[in-house]
């Protein structure tokens, strides 16, 4: 058993699959759940938008 998760997010600009970027996310899955097991999505929502900002900004460089 591995706690860490790997959310993997591949960004396309536009319909140019040449200009793309990849995000990767490695975090333990505890880091998404309080002390009662529920999930916090708000963190998740956070680290989803934080890799999804990566990613856009470097395809974006690529240009």
């Amino acid at each position: 058993y591995d706690d860490i998760y790997n959310l993997t997010l591949e960004y396309y600009d536009g319909t140019n699959t040449s200009t793309s970027s990849v995000a990767v996310l490695k975090k333990s899955v505890g880091n998404y759940f309080d002390e009662n097991g529920v999930l916090c999505y708000d963190k998740y929502i956070n680290d989803l938008k934080k890799i999804y900002d990566q990613a856009r900004s470097n395809a974006r460089k690529v240009k």
